[in-house]
């Protein structure tokens, strides 16, 4: 991916780092800067816990909310869900109500084993490729970025963009 992003794309404008990059597209999954240089292949790429998907890669600045980035891309599953299987129409609508309460410190936990459970039984349950890689940005996120997760449940969004929208009901 280093060298589509920085040869092929000029990188970030005004040579800001990356934060993050989406292999894949929506179907892939977030990666930290460390593997920009894993192949654009599907083996090492799911080694990682991505995907090739549609072979788009999206770039993530430190300006970008990973959890921000990860909803949208989860509602984006949720929303294209044909409901014709229910792992996929309800799994992904799951996705987004424990995506809900990951950012409660005294919910986190339990969010973070159901949005793993879920990711597992929409991979092994879903009948097309839709269902099956729903969950892969917001696992990816678990897995690669534990200090987002951790600052939002402590009330505030690294790049300053999240507001009161990911902070606890009161």
């Amino acid at each position: 991916a280093r060298e589509l992003i920085f040869e092929y794309g000029g990188g970030l404008r005004g040579r800001q780092p990356i934060k993050a990059f989406l292999a894949g597209g929506a179907a892939g999954g977030f990666l930290a800067p460390e593997a920009l240089d894993v192949p654009l292949e599907v083996a090492p790429l799911r080694a990682r816990g991505a995907d090739l998907g549609s072979g788009a890669v999206v770039v993530v600045g430190p300006r970008s909310c990973l959890l921000d980035l990860a909803r949208r891309e989860t509602r984006f599953f949720a929303d294209e869900s044909c409901g014709a299987c229910d792992p996929c129409r309800l799994g992904t609508r799951a996705l987004l109500a424990a995506l809900d309460r990951l950012t409660d410190p005294a919910t986190r936990t339990e969010a973070e084993a159901r949005i793993r459970e879920l990711g597992a039984v929409l991979a092994d349950a879903s009948r097309c490729g839709l269902g099956q890689v729903a969950a892969n940005p917001l696992l990816s996120v678990l897995a690669h970025f534990p200090e987002e997760l951790a600052a939002h449940a402590a009330g505030a969004c690294p790049a300053g963009v999240c507001g009161r929208r990911w902070r606890p009901a009161p």
